[in-house]
């Protein structure tokens, strides 16, 4: 879940501010018990066949008594296949493992996505931080903006510049200076989205309006979804028909002018997202 690290209301729940999935150890050859006592602390016993005579039963509810300190069932006619004895391990939980994970699958989910990279396609972005008051309805696991890729170099790639060094600095054409690590990038953006505060459902968006003559960028490292990738195909539709506008483009082959309509979008205009793609963003959101 993500809140406003700012959030100073006494009647809004207080959380810890969120962090990464931890990294958990897993039990060995789970794939062949069926049956697990959770001893508590993270210990766990398993076996792989299951008794359900009187003795076991009051065992596995923890009736005082009813097991010995080596995990044995006395009484039990089929103690050989229903003990957990010799079977106990620690499940250990490592926050620092679940943050390196994170940070892996981030930079492996980049890797793919850089390649559908274009000016003009929609972007998911990891939202970290609240925007206005409105935006708190939203929050729910996974919470993330809309974007719009824009044209760095003129030739429709939005990159800006490549990092090469951990923690390098680059410093913007509007004095500000952005940092990132060796492999991620500065990418530039034409507009980004917001949910409405009117949809509840939260799948309808409206264009946020910069200030005027802001840079809008973002480390690629916050990138989530891309429109046209195969896995999760992000891409906003317009609600409400857009006004049309002539545009004059020459044909290659003759030089003659000819007109084609072209969308204009303005600040009022509503875009729409499919419930399974903000359900599977937010999957992907949620595991980076």
């Amino acid at each position: 879940m993500y809140i406003d690290k700012d959030e100073t209301d006494a009647n809004y729940p207080q959380f810890r501010w969120p962090t990464v999935e931890p990294k958990y150890s897993t039990f060995s050859q789970i794939s062949k018990k069926y049956c697990f006592l959770m001893r508590g602390g993270g210990r766990v016993a398993g076996k792989r066949f299951c008794c359900f005579c009187e003795l076991c039963c009051l065992a596995l509810e923890g009736d005082e008594g009813s097991m010995t300190p080596l995990l044995e069932i006395p009484g039990c006619r089929r103690c050989h296949l229903s003990s957990f004895k010799g079977s106990e391990q620690t499940i250990s939980c490592t926050a620092a493992a679940g943050l390196a994970n994170a940070k892996a699958r981030a930079k492996a989910l980049w890797a793919e996505l850089k390649r559908n990279l274009k000016a003009g396609k929609h972007v998911a972005i990891q939202a970290r931080e609240l925007w206005s008051t409105e935006e708190r309805r939203h929050l729910r696991p996974g919470h993330f903006w809309g974007a719009e890729l824009g044209d760095a170099d003129g030739k429709g790639s939005p990159i800006i510049h490549t990092f090469t060094r951990k923690n390098e600095s680059f410093t913007l054409n509007d004095g500000r200076k952005m940092c990132g690590d060796a492999g991620e990038c500065l990418l530039l953006l034409r507009r980004y989205f917001n949910r409405t505060p009117e949809d509840l459902a939260g799948l309808t968006f409206r264009q946020w309006q910069a200030a005027k003559g802001e840079i809008l960028v973002v480390n690629s490292s916050e990138l989530r979804a891309v429109q046209g990738h195969q896995k999760n195909d992000f891409v906003l539709q317009p609600i409400n028909p857009p006004k049309l506008r002539q545009k004059t483009a020459r044909t290659a082959k003759k030089g003659q002018s000819q007109p084609s309509a072209v969308p204009e979008y303005g600040l009022r205009q509503l875009w729409g997202l499919d419930p399974d793609i903000d359900r599977d963003t937010r999957k992907v959101c949620e595991g980076t």
